[in-house]
């Protein structure tokens, strides 16, 4: 609630805000009371998203720059990815992740390889076309466009990463 009543503070007078629900608030327990509760004490509505249509959206921002890229957007909870058909939305985030196959710092081999089955068996009956090109989005590609241009978070954005350089992040 401090981060929303931080964000409802910097909308000043607006008269409408609307935020977007992810992955936690569609798989949470109580996410509807959540959003309840926001609307009623900050006046914020939150527009829980189906998995699939964070995936359409993600694609209309990360084709904005990049017409007929595929996009992938890797958040918390899960990865929506979309070639311009039918967009996907799996449940395999960075947290999901590491929560499910990750639990010691760092991470041992064999919690690694468990990590890899785990996002290969979810990926392999995805289906999208041949890209030249991915624009990937979200914390995690923040994050690693941070790392690759030394904690400059400003030029992350429209950095080209090499397929091959990608391994250099991965553990």
């Amino acid at each position: 609630m401090r981060v929303l009543r931080s964000f409802r503070r910097r909308c000043g007078k607006c008269e409408v805000v609307v935020a977007a629900g992810t992955e936690a608030l569609r798989k949470a327990s109580n996410g509807w009371e959540f959003a309840s509760r926001v609307q009623r004490e900050l006046g914020i509505t939150i527009r829980v998203l189906a998995g699939e249509e964070e995936g359409r959206l993600a694609r209309l921002g990360g084709s904005a720059d990049w017409p007929g890229a595929t996009t992938l957007e890797i958040g918390g909870g899960s990865l929506q990815l979309s070639d311009g058909g039918r967009a996907r939305s799996l449940p395999v985030g960075a947290v999901t992740l590491t929560e499910r196959c990750l639990p010691s710092d760092p991470p041992t081999a064999a919690e690694l390889d468990a990590a890899r089955r785990t996002v290969q068996a979810l990926l392999k009956p995805v289906r999208v076309r041949a890209a030249t090109r991915v624009v990937a989005l979200g914390g995690t590609a923040s994050t690693i466009g941070t790392m690759r241009t030394r904690g400059s978070i400003g030029r992350a954005h429209g950095l080209s990463i090499a397929l091959r350089d990608l391994e250099e992040f991965l553990a």
